[in-house]
C-alpha cells in the first residue's frame, strides 16, 4: 500500500493554478480538479513552522537586547539557549524540510523559479546559522550567567545575540515577501508556466 503518492498529492496543475491563470477554464481541462488535500496540509505546515520561527526569532531579539540592556543575566542568557536549541533549530529544520517538499512537488519546482531558489537558499543558510553560530553562542552565554552569576562571556558575545535574531527576522520578513510577490520570474528567462500567477 501506497503511503505518500507524488503525482496523485502534488499535480502539475491545480484548481488554484489554473484558476489564476485562466488555462483551466479556457481549455475545459484541470478546472474542476480540486487541490489535494496533503499538499494543501504540507503548505499549511510549512506556513505555521515559518511564522513559529519568525515568532522565536523576535523573542530571541528581545531577550538579547534586555541582556544589553542590563536585564538579569542569569535569566537572560539561559531562556536565550533554551529557545535556539529547542524551539529555534528544530523549527528552521522543519520549515527547510516542508519548504523542499513543496519545491520538489509542485509546479514551482526547486530550481525553475528565482522565488523559490532564494528563498529556499536563505532558509538553508539560516537553519545552518541557527546550528553552527546561534546555538553555540547562546550556550556559552548561559553557562557563563549560571557559573559566574554575572555578565556572560564578554560584549561580543552579547551583541551576536542581537546580531543573528535581527538578521534572521528580517531575512525571514523577506522570505514571506518572496512568497507573496513571486519576483523575478523563471531561472532562464521562460516566462510560461505558473510563474504567471500572482
Amino acid at each position: 500500500m501506497e503511503i505518500f503518492n507524488w503525482e496523485a498529492d502534488f499535480p502539475a496543475s491545480t484548481a488554484d493554478d489554473t484558476a489564476a491563470t485562466g488555462s483551466g477554464a479556457a481549455r475545459g481541462t484541470r478546472a474542476s480538479r480540486p487541490v489535494r488535500p496533503r499538499r494543501r496540509l504540507l503548505l499549511t505546515a510549512h506556513v505555521v513552522v515559518a511564522v513559529g520561527v519568525l515568532g522565536a526569532d523576535v523573542v530571541l531579539l528581545a531577550l538579547g537586547i534586555s541582556g544589553l540592556g542590563g536585564a538579569d543575566p542569569t535569566t537572560v542568557y539561559p531562556a536565550i539557549d533554551l529557545i535556539a536549541s529547542s524551539v529555534i533549530v528544530p523549527l528552521a529544520l522543519l520549515a527547510l524540510a516542508t519548504g523542499l517538499a513543496l519545491a520538489l512537488g509542485s509546479p514551482w519546482g526547486l530550481a525553475r523559479h528565482w522565488w523559490v531558489t532564494i528563498k529556499l537558499s536563505v532558509t538553508t543558510v539560516l537553519a545552518a546559522l541557527a546550528i553552527l553560530m546561534l546555538t553555540p553562542t547562546a550556550d556559552r552565554a548561559a553557562d557563563a550567567a549560571v557559573a559566574l552569576a554575572a555578565t556572560p562571556t564578554g560584549q561580543g558575545d552579547h551583541l551576536r545575540l542581537v546580531l543573528i535574531p535581527a538578521v534572521a527576522t528580517a531575512t525571514l520578513i523577506m522570505n514571506v515577501a518572496l512568497a507573496i510577490y513571486k519576483p523575478f520570474g523563471r531561472i532562464g528567462g521562460d516566462s510560461r508556466g505558473p510563474s504567471a500567477m500572482r
